[in-house]
């Protein structure tokens, strides 16, 4: 099973980074996605004009974003708080502060984030949970073993951005814990198609015929999950035509309730077999 949990604590333990430039990086992490989401608040409701007024008194006097704007009245402290949201999609990864802060090379960071996804781990510790994933349940023993060996461990904090609309559909994931948010934007707004939790999966649309991703997933917690790359899960469908069936009849099922859940009779639902 894997060993290490969280890349930072897996970085120091391996000797790449010390614990006080994790700290660091950390920290500067906080305070970054602190900063860019108030800038999102200020170019919501603010001139492009009166935000370079704000950041010039920020540079000027030392203040904190919200303080400079406050102090020039352009937004009151109460507003600040009625429309600041923690929208941690926009969090720098750990990896690219550690290289800014230069306590390590992009080379080196990248190799060491391959290292942390790929830790090796028994695969029959992933049984359990392929026996109850509906895609492979069906499957024998020695059949769901040549999956699990092909699966990459993947963590994620409350409100990391797993993937976007638009991306590149380039994998199913599995949840063995944690809780995942599904939306869709139309012309009214963001929808929330559902949530998955342990021992279901998401991601399926698009997998076949390559198309960009049409939903969001985000975590609502911390949450581990194990990612099957298009590639591999193209080639357990191609071995394994019970499996092939089962997907087609999910995506089938699940596109049906997508337009139900938009038109507003979420009755019918079912956030298992959404993709």
């Amino acid at each position: 099973m894997i060993k290490s949990h969280l890349l930072g604590e897996f970085l120091v333990k391996n000797g790449v980074v010390t614990t006080e430039q994790l700290l660091n990086a950390l920290e500067f992490q906080r305070d970054s996605l602190k900063i860019m989401n108030l800038m999102a608040i200020m170019e919501r409701n603010l001139e492009q004009e009166d935000i370079q007024k704000i950041i010039q008194r920020q540079v000027d006097k030392g203040e904190a974003l919200e303080d400079a704007a406050i102090a020039l009245g352009m937004l009151s402290r109460e507003e600040f708080e009625q429309k600041f949201h923690m929208d941690k999609s926009l969090r720098i990864p750990l990896g690219q502060v550690l290289v800014q802060q230069e306590a390590v090379d992009e080379v080196t960071i990248e190799e060491w984030v391959a290292r942390f996804e790929n830790q090796s781990f028994d695969f029959r510790t992933q049984l359990p949970l392929l026996q109850k994933i509906p895609l492979f349940s069906s499957l024998a023993e020695d059949r769901l073993l040549e999956i699990a060996g092909h699966l990459k461990y993947k963590q994620y904090n409350a409100g990391d951005l797993i993937f976007g609309e638009n991306d590149p559909t380039d994998a199913i994931y599995l949840i063995e814990s944690g809780l995942v948010r599904m939306s869709l934007s139309t012309h009214d707004g963001l929808h929330e198609l559902g949530t998955f939790r342990s021992n279901q999966y998401f991601g399926l649309n698009g997998i076949l015929d390559g198309r960009p991703r049409g939903q969001r997933a985000e975590a609502i917690m911390k949450s581990t999950l194990w990612k099957l790359n298009r590639e591999d899960f193209r080639e357990i469908l191609k071995n394994n035509p019970e499996v092939s069936f089962a997907a087609l009849s999910h995506m089938s099922t699940g596109l049906t309730n997508v337009f139900r859940t938009i038109k507003g009779d979420k009755n019918v639902f079912e956030t298992n077999i959404l993709s």
